[in-house]
């Protein structure tokens, strides 16, 4: 009965245990041992409940942060009852799961990941594998296909031609990767650095070694030079009759503004050949009259003679005037003493400073007789060395270690103005020690100009003082250095690449022509153009070589499918004439309109921006007889300029600008004006305008009622009229402003 009652009270213990345990808090993640409790009726006592295993998660079910907790320890084993067998220890509590990841996981950040099987995470957290690659068994392995795994990437080398045969082994330009062997196509051969076809590669004809001239082709592995191109001149094709550069004979260019015609340089017609280029001897201020005979500054060439206007006389060649210019004061050659000036055509000096010094042709200089050490009180009174000048009287320094250097006291071992004696200035970075402009020890002094220079970086002073480096060079160890692949052409040209230098192409000064590219050393056209000479072009619509090089349409006509047509009117046979804008044809054939007129609607007036003054066009911004205005006449005689369209009391040299007949012109001006062009009084033609200064021949094609237009032809450009609506072909390649 005893055992009974113990064994209900047991009972009655362990069911209230379980009510209490029922309204706690969720269970943590562990599990609780179990053990046996009943050793039968008339056995020993229960066994103890397991442990609690530890917690890992969070009360509310949540994945936790936490570590795994250690399993519970067992119960005690129940003692011994009688007639019964002990009950057994109670099982440990299973540990509690690490922040939320399954066993077979692993907490790499913010994630759980297998690393048996993930990429990004093989073996370890961050233990990326490679471009293509698995992980397998936390290790990293490439696919079948590509094999290897070469620079964090998964290749396959008997293929790939930057790996072939194994990692960095990189393929030629044009080899492929068979059996990890790099090969050329069985068309083509491998010659140093890519693969080529021998028959017709122009830099590999015939065989590796031999390139054929600029402008040259390769026909079944034979050089040769094309029919518009067929003399051979300094490793390029020309052709002799018209190459502007290889006039007749190699190497003789012609002048600037000439052609080259059947192998002779010519110039226009009404233009002779000089030093300059082509001039035009009735108004070429260089070539006045006569080649090379210049006009001095601010004169015209007049029907070839140096001429000047507006009040200004021809003293030495050169326009000046005589009210204020200090070196022809009143008269030519009345020369003013240094210092002074010229006003109202007789010379002073300022203040009160005196001449001194005016003998024979030496016209002195204006001197403070008050300070001057060599004039002191009087002309040609001296003062003692080391004597300054003070109220016209001298008087020693005061410091026996300096010396009078323009009436002041100064030490010449110390001063960086007069270093040593006077006025030796030192240059930027010396001082001046003992007498001595000095630099610091790794430097050398190169006089005032240059200063202290490093000669083994200096590109002013490379290796020596004054040695400049060309264009692009740089100095290195006292060496001028081109960049590499770069080749030294010279002090106008510097440093170029001659493989793709379309102005230096193979070598130094070697031009390609116009619309020519230079690759790897060789000038070549774009696709679907042709050479012609020094020039790329479309056959099939230049009119300069429709349907073939040299075969020219008559001017203005239009090439569409390689043959020419005309959308205006013939005159004569080499001419399609627009007459609505023509200005040699206007409103009919040979009806021209004068110089200062364009061609609108078939009619001549002025051009665009000049007035109709008294039966001539002039432009009122800058003409004296009609600034602002016709008739607004400036007063020339008391000083007055025509300066954008006013009358203004000043001079031209004042404002910067270039006097002209009484007006004062600007740069921009003379480069654009087509009565001013380039310098005063310079006149363009009708069929003419100014580009840059310079008057440029054009014309008018019917063909052309907008830019781009290719009825200009490659040699031309197609351009706006100045200040009006039309589309003109203009010579060259530049428009006008």
């Amino acid at each position: 009965m005893r055992t009974a009652s113990w064994l209900m009270v047991a009972l009655v213990v362990s069911s209230l245990a379980l009510a209490c345990s029922s309204t706690k808090a969720p269970t943590p993640t562990g599990a609780a041992g179990t053990g046996a409790h009943d050793g039968g009726v008339n056995g020993g006592g229960s066994g103890g409940s397991g442990g609690s295993g530890g917690s890992g998660g969070n009360l509310d079910g949540s994945i936790g942060t936490g570590m795994a907790g250690n399993s519970g320890a067992g119960g005690a084993a129940g003692s011994s009852g009688a007639g019964g067998a002990a009950g057994s220890a109670g099982t440990g509590g299973a540990g509690g799961t690490s922040g939320g990841c399954t066993a077979s996981q692993t907490k790499c950040g913010n994630s759980c990941v297998d690393t048996q099987t993930d990429a990004a995470n093989c073996g370890a957290c961050s233990k990326s594998c490679g471009v293509g690659a698995n992980c397998v068994k936390a290790k990293c392995a490439c696919p079948s296909a590509t094999p290897k795994l070469c620079n964090s990437v998964c290749i396959d080398e008997q293929t790939d031609t930057a790996n072939c045969g194994g990692c960095g082994q990189a393929c030629l330009p044009g080899q492929t990767c068979s059996a990890g062997t790099c090969k050329c196509d069985s068309s083509k051969t491998m010659c140093t650095d890519a693969c080529t076809t021998l028959a017709s590669d122009a830099t590999h004809c015939g065989n590796c070694t031999t390139k054929c001239a600029v402008g040259g082709s390769c026909t079944s592995g034979v050089c040769g030079c094309p029919a518009g191109a067929p003399d051979l001149c300094n490793g390029s094709c020309v052709d002799k009759q018209k190459d502007l550069y290889n006039c007749g004979t190699c190497g003789q260019v012609c002048n600037t503004g000439a052609s080259c015609t059947s192998g002779v340089c010519t110039c226009p017609t009404g233009l002779v050949s000089c030093t300059s280029g082509c001039a035009d001897l009735s108004k070429d201020v260089y070539n006045c009259g006569a080649c090379d005979n210049a006009c001095g500054p601010n004169a015209s060439c007049v029907s070839g003679q140096c001429a000047c206007t507006g009040g200004t006389t021809l003293c030495n060649g050169t326009c000046v005037t005589l009210a204020t210019n200090i070196n022809d004061c009143g008269s030519c050659g009345h020369r003013c003493a240094t210092g002074g000036s010229c006003s109202a055509g007789t010379c002073s000096c300022p203040g009160a400073q005196v001449v001194c010094g005016a003998v024979g042709g030496n016209p002195g200089r204006c001197t403070d007789l008050a300070t001057d050490t060599n004039h002191c009180g009087a002309c040609g009174t001296p003062c003692p060395m080391g004597q300054v000048c003070t109220s016209g009287a001298c008087h020693p320094c005061a410091n026996m270690n300096q010396i009078a250097c323009g009436g002041t006291c100064i030490d010449a071992q110390t001063d960086n103005n007069h270093c040593g004696t006077c006025g030796n200035k030192c240059g930027a970075g010396a001082t001046c020690t003992a007498g001595v402009c000095a630099c610091g020890s790794t430097k050398t002094y190169c006089g005032t100009t240059l200063g202290c220079v490093d000669e083994s970086t200096s590109t002013t002073s490379c290796g020596a003082c004054g040695n400049r480096c060309h264009s692009g060079a740089s100095c290195m160890s006292g060496q001028c250095t081109c960049p590499s692949g770069q080749v030294d052409c010279g002090a106008r040209i510097g440093c170029v690449d001659v493989s793709s230098d379309a102005a230096n192409c193979g070598q130094c000064r070697n031009a390609c022509g116009v619309g020519e590219s230079c690759t790897s050393g060789h000038c070549t056209c774009a696709a679907g153009k042709v050479a012609c000479g020094n020039t790329c072009t479309a056959p099939a619509t230049d009119p300069q070589h429709c349907g073939s090089c040299n075969s020219a349409c008559a001017t203005g006509d239009a090439c569409t499918s390689g043959a020419c047509s005309c959308a205006g009117t013939m005159c004569g046979a080499n001419t399609c004439a627009d007459l609505q804008a023509s200005p040699t044809h206007c409103g009919a054939c040979a009806k021209a309109c004068q110089a200062d007129q364009a061609c609108t609607s078939g009619t001549c007036a002025c051009r665009p921006g000049l007035t109709k003054c008294g039966g001539a066009c002039v432009e009122v911004t800058n003409d004296a007889a009609n600034c602002g205005g016709c008739g607004v006449t400036c007063d020339l005689g008391n000083g007055e300029r025509c300066v954008d369209g006013t009358c203004q009391v000043t001079t031209c040299g004042a404002l910067g600008q270039q006097f002209c007949n009484g007006a004062c012109l600007t740069q921009v001006e003379l480069a654009s004006s087509p009565v001013n062009c380039g310098q005063c009084g310079n006149n363009c033609n009708a069929n003419e305008v100014c580009v840059q200064g310079n008057c440029t021949a054009f014309f008018a094609s019917p063909s052309c009622n907008s830019c781009p237009c290719a009825a200009c032809g490659v040699t031309n450009t197609c351009c706006a009229y100045p200040g009006g609506a039309d589309s003109i072909c203009v010579a060259g390649g530049s428009c006008p402003q």
